[in-house]
């Protein structure tokens, strides 16, 4: 019964948040999407939005989420900008990412075999859908 309520709890706060947007920050936007490997849906896996012009710094970092069971996920409090949306599977649970163990993919367009990163633009108060990642290496 306990765990009924914290779920009916936790389901409450991520309604409100979402409608806590549309009310204090209209300006704002969401992306979301769905990460898939494999034609599987990959749950747990940190999807992170790194913005265009700070790639190459220490910091480029400017929002993130989680996926779901249905790896679904819903970036939420989105400035306008443009934005590189990379997902990772953190296999040994470090918060770190570490090539060889951990599982990296990027929204973008396969080329030759390769996934070729595509920005994602985000204005003023819009919502992108369809932002997904459908391989993990």
């Amino acid at each position: 019964m306990k765990k009924i309520y914290v779920l009916l709890f936790a389901l409450v706060i991520v309604a409100g948040c979402e409608k806590a947007q549309e009310v204090v920050a209209p300006e704002k936007g969401t992306i979301s999407g769905t990460v898939t490997n494999n034609n599987t849906p990959v749950k747990g896996v940190f999807v992170l939005l790194l913005q265009q012009n700070s790639i190459e710094s220490e910091q480029p970092l400017a929002n993130a989420s989680v996926t779901n069971d249905q790896g679904k996920y819903k970036i939420l409090m989105v400035e306008p900008s443009s934005y590189y949306v990379a997902a990772i599977k953190d296999e040994n649970s470090n918060l770190l990412y570490n090539p060889g163990t951990d599982l990296l993919g990027w929204y973008g367009h396969e080329e030759h075999g390769v996934i070729i990163p595509d920005l994602v633009t985000v204005f003023k108060g819009q919502n992108v859908t369809g932002i997904d990642i459908t391989k993990l290496l």
